[in-house]
């Protein structure tokens, strides 16, 4: 799970999205239904499903985003599952897991570049 996180789910509008869509046991949401029920802006949404779509952890009926639902075949299923039973189990965990594996991303890209 921790990679998922380090290489997918590294903010907090990705968590959001794939815990809300991992609730979602049948259908699909659009980007703005998405953006609408965690309170996003639509443009923040586009961006955080597209990226999780590039990564294989999403997927939509097309490329408008009228209806994205969570690959619970693909190859972060296992790890997307773990993520969402810690979520409804400690928000504040997560969240810090987030948030720490973002800030250590963002410090090596840093010393990177």
């Amino acid at each position: 799970m921790s990679r998922l996180v380090e290489e997918v789910v590294d903010s907090f509008e990705k968590l959001e999205i794939v815990v809300h869509l991992c609730g979602i046991k049948r259908g699909t949401r659009s980007t703005q239904a998405l953006a609408q029920a965690l309170s996003f802006s639509t443009d923040r949404t586009r961006d955080a499903v597209a990226a999780l779509s590039a990564a294989g952890l999403v997927r939509t009926l097309d490329p408008y985003g009228s209806g994205w639902w969570l690959d619970r075949n693909g190859r972060w299923a296992p790890s997307v599952e773990a993520l969402a039973l810690m979520y409804a189990e400690s928000r504040t965990t997560v969240v810090d897991l987030v948030s720490r594996t973002a800030f250590a991303s963002r410090r090596r890209s840093a010393r990177e570049g």
